[in-house]
């Protein structure tokens, strides 16, 4: 197990990367359309770790993502289980049944150096302002409009309506996400 990590799963060290641009995935944080956009770029999965000149992530909201990954946990290993306050409930008294999905951020980053951090939230005029990408891929690979929403539900209105649940599942499971989230101005490049 890795540090910070919260569940049973085995996090493997899997990097998307070409000889220039290496990426980090962590799940819930924009994948399939950064895996669309490094395809076009020729960056390739790799079964190892692999840090390229130009080596990224995306960091995620913690309170956006904790009920993205809550909802996408439901839907692939718990689909008779739709109560998504169960869920938090159980993902606060016992994260090891879960999977990947709610793992901390920190725990796919931990030890890396990166050269970009982007946040999910505004990662398409991030990754357009870094001019990594080229500018038609990126417009065709990345739908911001999708960033504060989930197939949960509307994800700022479900952590208002759980707050103090919420609340406490980020100060006992994911404080190290938050202290990273609420310093991106201070560590991007």
């Amino acid at each position: 197990m890795r540090n910070n990590q919260i569940t049973k799963v085995q996090i493997p060290d899997i990097t998307w990367a070409n000889d220039k641009i290496s990426w980090v995935s962590i799940p819930k944080n924009g994948n399939m359309a950064t895996r669309k956009l490094l395809q076009q770029h020729k960056v390739h999965k790799q079964n190892t770790r692999v840090v390229a000149p130009i080596h990224f992530c995306v960091f995620r909201n913690p309170y956006h993502r904790l009920i993205s990954g809550v909802g996408e946990y439901s839907r692939r290993r718990n689909p008779a289980n739709k109560n998504i306050v169960h869920l938090l409930e159980q993902l606060l008294e016992d994260p090891q049944p879960f999977d990947e999905h709610v793992e901390p951020q920190s725990v796919f980053i931990d030890d890396h150096v990166f050269t970009h951090v982007f946040e999910f939230e505004h990662m398409e005029q991030q990754m357009h302002d870094s001019e990594i990408f080229e500018k038609p891929k990126l417009q065709r690979c990345i739908n911001q409009s999708k960033a504060n929403s989930s197939k949960t539900g509307a994800i700022d209105t479900i952590i208002e309506q759980n707050r103090v649940l919420v609340d406490d599942i980020i100060n006992t499971h994911y404080q190290k996400d938050l202290e990273i989230f609420e310093n991106l101005d201070c560590i991007k490049v």
